[in-house]
Protein backbone atom coordinates (compact mmCIF):
# COMPACT_ATOMS: atom_id res chain seq x y z
CA UNK A 1 0.00 0.00 0.00
CA UNK A 2 3.05 2.26 0.04
CA UNK A 3 2.42 3.52 -3.48
CA UNK A 4 -0.82 5.16 -2.46
CA UNK A 5 0.73 6.67 0.65
CA UNK A 6 3.68 8.26 -1.16
CA UNK A 7 1.42 9.50 -3.95
CA UNK A 8 -0.91 11.34 -1.58
CA UNK A 9 2.00 12.57 0.53
CA UNK A 10 3.60 14.05 -2.60
CA UNK A 11 0.47 16.09 -3.24
CA UNK A 12 0.88 17.71 0.18
CA UNK A 13 4.68 17.96 0.29
CA UNK A 14 5.77 18.42 -3.33
CA UNK A 15 8.17 21.23 -2.41
CA UNK A 16 10.05 18.92 -0.06
CA UNK A 17 10.57 16.08 -2.54
CA UNK A 18 13.13 15.53 -5.26
CA UNK A 19 11.23 12.56 -6.66
CA UNK A 20 9.29 9.38 -5.92
CA UNK A 21 10.42 5.83 -6.52
CA UNK A 22 7.66 3.24 -6.72
CA UNK A 23 8.90 -0.30 -6.10
CA UNK A 24 6.40 -2.74 -7.65
CA UNK A 25 3.72 -0.59 -6.08
CA UNK A 26 0.25 0.65 -6.81
CA UNK A 27 0.50 3.95 -8.66
CA UNK A 28 -2.83 5.76 -8.56
CA UNK A 29 -4.08 8.67 -10.59
CA UNK A 30 -6.42 11.33 -9.24
CA UNK A 31 -9.60 9.82 -7.79
CA UNK A 32 -8.36 6.22 -7.69
CA UNK A 33 -8.13 3.88 -4.72
CA UNK A 34 -6.16 0.72 -4.10
CA UNK A 35 -9.35 -1.23 -4.76
CA UNK A 36 -9.73 0.48 -8.15
CA UNK A 37 -6.18 -0.46 -9.09
CA UNK A 38 -6.47 -4.02 -7.76
CA UNK A 39 -9.48 -4.47 -10.06
CA UNK A 40 -7.11 -4.09 -13.05
CA UNK A 41 -5.79 -7.60 -12.33
CA UNK A 42 -7.74 -10.16 -14.40
CA UNK A 43 -6.42 -13.02 -12.21
CA UNK A 44 -6.47 -11.62 -8.70
CA UNK A 45 -4.47 -14.17 -6.71
CA UNK A 46 -4.13 -11.81 -3.76
CA UNK A 47 -7.84 -10.99 -3.53
CA UNK A 48 -8.64 -14.69 -3.78
CA UNK A 49 -6.70 -15.56 -0.62
CA UNK A 50 -7.19 -12.48 1.58
CA UNK A 51 -9.11 -13.19 4.76
CA UNK A 52 -11.40 -10.34 5.74
CA UNK A 53 -12.21 -9.83 9.43
CA UNK A 54 -15.34 -7.64 9.68
CA UNK A 55 -14.88 -7.19 13.42
CA UNK A 56 -11.50 -5.48 13.02
CA UNK A 57 -12.08 -4.29 9.43
CA UNK A 58 -8.78 -5.80 8.37
CA UNK A 59 -7.48 -8.14 5.70
CA UNK A 60 -4.86 -10.82 6.32
CA UNK A 61 -3.03 -13.10 3.91
CA UNK A 62 -2.34 -16.60 5.31
CA UNK A 63 1.39 -17.37 5.59
CA UNK A 64 1.39 -20.13 2.96
CA UNK A 65 -0.24 -17.81 0.44
CA UNK A 66 1.90 -14.83 1.45
CA UNK A 67 5.03 -16.89 0.84
CA UNK A 68 3.89 -17.65 -2.72
CA UNK A 69 2.46 -14.22 -3.54
CA UNK A 70 4.93 -11.83 -1.88
CA UNK A 71 8.15 -13.80 -1.42
CA UNK A 72 8.32 -16.33 -4.27
CA UNK A 73 11.92 -15.51 -5.23
CA UNK A 74 13.15 -15.20 -1.65
CA UNK A 75 15.20 -17.80 0.16
CA UNK A 76 13.40 -19.73 2.88
CA UNK A 77 15.16 -17.72 5.58
CA UNK A 78 14.31 -14.39 3.91
CA UNK A 79 10.68 -15.43 3.55
CA UNK A 80 10.48 -16.63 7.16
CA UNK A 81 11.85 -13.31 8.40
CA UNK A 82 9.41 -11.38 6.22
CA UNK A 83 6.42 -13.50 7.25
CA UNK A 84 7.16 -12.72 10.91
CA UNK A 85 6.66 -9.04 10.11
CA UNK A 86 3.36 -9.29 8.22
CA UNK A 87 0.41 -7.72 9.98
CA UNK A 88 -3.27 -7.34 9.12
CA UNK A 89 -4.02 -4.40 6.83
CA UNK A 90 -6.86 -1.99 7.53
CA UNK A 91 -9.56 -2.03 4.86
CA UNK A 92 -10.45 1.68 5.09
CA UNK A 93 -7.27 2.96 3.42
CA UNK A 94 -7.76 0.46 0.58
CA UNK A 95 -11.01 2.17 -0.39
CA UNK A 96 -9.77 5.75 0.10
CA UNK A 97 -9.21 7.67 -3.11
CA UNK A 98 -6.25 9.94 -3.70
CA UNK A 99 -6.74 13.59 -4.54
CA UNK A 100 -4.00 14.86 -6.86
CA UNK A 101 -3.26 18.00 -8.85
CA UNK A 102 -0.83 18.90 -11.60
CA UNK A 103 0.26 21.89 -9.52
CA UNK A 104 1.66 19.69 -6.73
CA UNK A 105 1.91 15.96 -7.41
CA UNK A 106 2.16 16.52 -11.15
CA UNK A 107 5.52 18.25 -10.88
CA UNK A 108 7.22 15.58 -8.75
CA UNK A 109 9.45 13.31 -10.88
CA UNK A 110 8.38 9.67 -10.65
CA UNK A 111 10.31 6.46 -11.24
CA UNK A 112 9.17 2.85 -11.16
CA UNK A 113 10.82 -0.49 -10.39
CA UNK A 114 8.77 -3.23 -12.02
CA UNK A 115 9.17 -6.78 -10.77
CA UNK A 116 8.42 -9.35 -13.41
CA UNK A 117 7.71 -12.27 -11.05
CA UNK A 118 5.36 -10.30 -8.78
CA UNK A 119 2.21 -12.23 -7.94
CA UNK A 120 0.69 -9.48 -5.81
CA UNK A 121 0.72 -6.89 -8.61
CA UNK A 122 1.38 -8.70 -11.90
CA UNK A 123 3.81 -6.97 -14.24
CA UNK A 124 1.04 -6.30 -16.78
CA UNK A 125 -0.88 -4.34 -14.12
CA UNK A 126 2.28 -2.53 -13.04
CA UNK A 127 2.87 -1.45 -16.63
CA UNK A 128 -0.69 -0.24 -17.12
CA UNK A 129 -0.40 1.90 -14.00
CA UNK A 130 2.97 3.49 -14.66
CA UNK A 131 2.19 4.11 -18.33
CA UNK A 132 -1.08 5.82 -17.39
CA UNK A 133 0.40 7.80 -14.52
CA UNK A 134 3.58 8.83 -16.27
CA UNK A 135 7.09 8.10 -15.07
CA UNK A 136 10.50 9.36 -16.10
CA UNK A 137 12.12 5.93 -16.09
CA UNK A 138 11.47 2.29 -15.34
CA UNK A 139 13.87 -0.35 -14.08
CA UNK A 140 12.90 -3.96 -14.53
CA UNK A 141 13.92 -6.71 -12.11
CA UNK A 142 13.30 -10.41 -12.60
CA UNK A 143 12.05 -10.99 -9.07
CA UNK A 144 9.01 -11.08 -6.80
CA UNK A 145 7.02 -8.42 -4.91
CA UNK A 146 9.82 -8.06 -2.37
CA UNK A 147 13.04 -7.06 -4.14
CA UNK A 148 14.30 -5.50 -0.89
CA UNK A 149 14.74 -9.15 0.22
CA UNK A 150 15.12 -11.11 -3.00
CA UNK A 151 17.11 -8.74 -5.23
CA UNK A 152 18.80 -6.22 -2.95
CA UNK A 153 21.72 -5.44 -5.26
CA UNK A 154 19.49 -5.01 -8.30
CA UNK A 155 17.10 -2.79 -6.36
CA UNK A 156 19.95 -0.68 -4.98
CA UNK A 157 21.38 -0.27 -8.49
CA UNK A 158 17.97 0.78 -9.84
CA UNK A 159 17.49 3.34 -7.07
CA UNK A 160 21.01 4.71 -7.55
CA UNK A 161 20.33 4.99 -11.28
CA UNK A 162 17.14 6.94 -10.66
CA UNK A 163 18.89 9.27 -8.22
CA UNK A 164 21.65 9.96 -10.75
CA UNK A 165 19.14 10.51 -13.55
CA UNK A 166 17.11 12.88 -11.40
CA UNK A 167 20.28 14.78 -10.49
CA UNK A 168 21.23 15.29 -14.14
CA UNK A 169 17.73 16.18 -15.41
CA UNK A 170 16.55 18.48 -12.63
Amino acid sequence: MGGLAITQAAEHAADQLQGLIYVTAFMPRDGQSLLDLAALDPNPSLRDVAVIDPATTTATVPAKDARRIFYGACSDSQAARALERLRPQLLGPMAATVSLSDVNFGRVPRYYVECRQDRAIPVEVQRRMYEAAGVRSVASLDTDHSPFYSATQGLAAAINGFVEENRTTS
